[in-house]
């Protein structure tokens, strides 16, 4: 079994290479870099539309010991599925350690959501989680709450006040509308 080395390993070794092909009289020492730590690389958008994307993706910056960026490093993003639909799960760090998921899509339903990461480092496996709150799309609905069947006399009041209440498109209650009657 051959081994795989990172783009970073491949690139030293090489250096290595070239450097005794043109005769280099000098000793040469390799530390081979140990993902160390990882963090969260974008501030998601702490409301989001339910059933839209959240943007920007969320994603994670792995480090090495010295806290450079570790290029070629696996990260699994996750969810539940009540909280939502991923692209791009598992991916890798880019030449600068970041990694982003594909989308995060959020079900319909208002509430808070969760996804997750997850990166293996040299002290073991580290586990990120973002979260975002899922809020009411656009007005779309009113639904008669109270005082319907009702009569008054012109200029008097009903006995039972009317009202309604204003949903988005997925049922959900659009706070803070305004309704006129």
């Amino acid at each position: 079994m051959t081994p795989r080395l990172s783009p970073r390993a491949r690139l030293l070794l090489i250096g290595a290479i070239g450097a005794l092909a043109i005769g280099c009289a000098e000793q040469l020492t390799f530390i081979a870099s140990t993902a160390t730590s990882a963090s969260s690389t974008v501030t998601t958008t702490p409301s989001v539309v339910v059933g839209t994307i959240v943007t920007p993706s969320p994603g994670v910056k792995v480090l090495d010991q010295k806290g450079n960026g570790m290029p070629g490093v696996q990260v699994d993003f996750s969810v539940s599925s009540s909280n939502g639909v991923l692209t791009g799960v598992s991916t890798r760090t880019g030449t600068d350690g970041s990694a982003a998921v594909g989308s995060w899509t959020l079900p319909t339903l208002t509430g808070t959501y969760t996804m997750a990461a997850d990166v293996v480092i040299a002290t073991g496996t580290q586990h990120l989680t973002f979260t975002v709150k899922g809020i009411a799309a656009a007005p779309d609905t009113l639904l008669l709450v109270a005082g319907s069947g009702q009569s008054a006399v012109v200029g008097a009041g009903v006995a039972t006040p009317l009202a309604v209440q204003v949903k988005d498109k997925y049922r959900n209650p659009v706070p803070g509308a305004t309704v006129t009657f």
